[in-house]
């Protein structure tokens, strides 16, 4: 995303972008990509932002969390910290929880460490780089558990929750997780 989320509008009804207009600049970049955007109930927009490493300490706050911007004023905040790709995000449709899959290090080996499913919570350090899986690791105070793991390496990345009334009942507002494979 080059460090940016730009707005495209469609002003003559063309099903074309007429106008395209810069509404965040400046994010940080680097090994990871700035992820999917999903507006909440609130009318912030949400946005999960990849680390600049695979495991280090961030000279910028904002990679590898979890942000909303105020696209009307340009306000914005960081919610989750911790969070080395959270590839996408979704809020539940019964609670407006938000929840967001998280790709972990790749410098631990084949089997370490899992691909994550968290609930965030706003403050809330989800652990990367120093803690992973189930509360392993050296830096794991304080750190929020996720709710659901995946097998390791294996790039949890589109999330969202059923709503619809296709799919049998038992579907209703429980998570989807895609997961594109291994390396």
């Amino acid at each position: 995303s080059n460090g940016q989320i730009t707005l495209l509008r469609d002003e003559n009804g063309d099903d074309r972008a007429d106008v395209r207009e810069l509404v965040v600049s400046g994010l940080p970049t680097g090994l990871h990509q700035n992820d999917n955007l999903k507006f909440g109930a609130d009318g912030w927009l949400y946005m999960g932002l990849g680390s600049t490493c695979d495991a280090c300490v961030e000279a910028d706050s904002r990679s590898a969390s979890l942000m909303r911007f105020n696209v009307d004023t340009g306000e914005s905040e960081i919610i989750a910290t911790g969070l080395r790709n959270p590839y996408d995000l979704a809020f539940h449709p019964a609670t407006g929880d938000l929840f967001a899959t998280d790709n972990g290090r790749d410098d631990l080996g084949l089997d370490s460490p899992f691909e994550e499913l968290n609930h965030i919570i706003v403050g809330g350090d989800y652990g990367w780089p120093g803690c992973w899986n189930e509360r392993e690791g050296s830096d794991c105070t304080g750190t929020q558990t996720a709710v659901a793991f995946f097998e390791p390496h294996s790039s949890a990345n589109g999330l969202d929750f059923y709503s619809g009334s296709q799919f049998p009942a038992d579907y209703q507002n429980n998570a989807f997780v895609a997961i594109f494979g291994t390396f």
